[in-house]
């Protein structure tokens, strides 16, 4: 196992003691709501003084299908709003609360919730944005992420970790992003015996052999590959239809 791996997972688990176990969850939202915000306004401010804003645009200037990116840039930061994640939270947890003290159940007595301590993430390259969802999860749920990118996508990752270090610079220690070439055992099981919980996108080989580099008693959470199907109801518009399909087929050049 990769010493080094290991010890950049523990320095992680110790800042997000430091940071988000203490910190109360409608921050890291408020956090998350800002961040949309400043995504939205980057898209339409280019001239911004900020390293990131300008990483994102002259991202989406070579992405193939720019505006198609734009238009992910844009679902991703309405999924952020304040609004948007209160759902979410509750939806999933009843009482959002419960990740900050225990709160009485409705059947009697207690609970409490807590998020893995590090979540180690490996992520595929070919979807821009890929990353975001993943990070932004990660710290709602209170854990520091750990990802591990791919080559062919070093660079989106680190616009959206720039976003949240403008806007709370203790939730951006709590990501930390690394490269190396897929299939790197000593590397890949250093992750996957060091994080809390593995999160792995990439095909259905990499997904097995990241899934027995697991140890049994970590959750593991693998995406394959996958086959997307459309399909047109007897009844719809079907100019609206259509449009709805080219945009959801070119959304990431056929990646999405």
């Amino acid at each position: 196992m990769d010493e080094r791996i290991a010890g950049r997972v523990s320095e992680l688990r110790a800042r997000r003691e430091a940071v988000l176990a203490a910190l109360p969850l409608a921050e890291v939202v408020e956090a998350l709501d800002a961040v949309a915000r400043r995504l939205e306004a980057a898209l339409v401010e280019p001239g911004a003084p900020a390293l990131w804003i300008a990483e994102l645009h002259r991202l989406l200037a070579a992405a193939p299908v720019p505006e198609g990116v734009r238009e992910g840039i844009r679902a991703f930061a309405a999924s952020l709003r304040r609004e948007a994640l209160q759902a979410l939270l509750e939806e999933e947890l009843g009482d959002p609360l419960v990740l900050d003290e225990a709160r009485p159940r409705p059947s009697g007595g207690w609970v409490r919730a807590t998020g893995p301590g590090v979540v180690g993430c490996f992520l595929a390259g070919n979807t821009p944005l890929l990353s975001w969802p993943a990070m932004a999860a990660a710290l709602l749920a209170k854990s520091a992420l750990f990802s591990k990118l791919s080559r062919a996508d070093t660079e989106w990752p680190g616009v959206f970790q720039g976003a949240l270090a403008s806007v709370h610079s203790g939730l951006g220690e709590c990501v930390t992003l690394e490269t190396w070439t897929g299939g790197e055992r000593p590397l890949d099981q250093a992750l996957c015996e060091s994080a809390d919980t593995v999160v792995a996108f990439g095909s259905d080989a990499a997904i097995e052999a990241l899934r027995a580099l697991t140890p049994v008693q970590t959750p593991f959470h693998g995406y394959a590959h996958r086959i997307s199907i459309g399909v047109v109801l007897r009844g719809a518009d079907e100019e609206s239809a259509a449009a709805g399909l080219a945009r959801d087929v070119l959304l990431y050049d056929q990646q999405g």
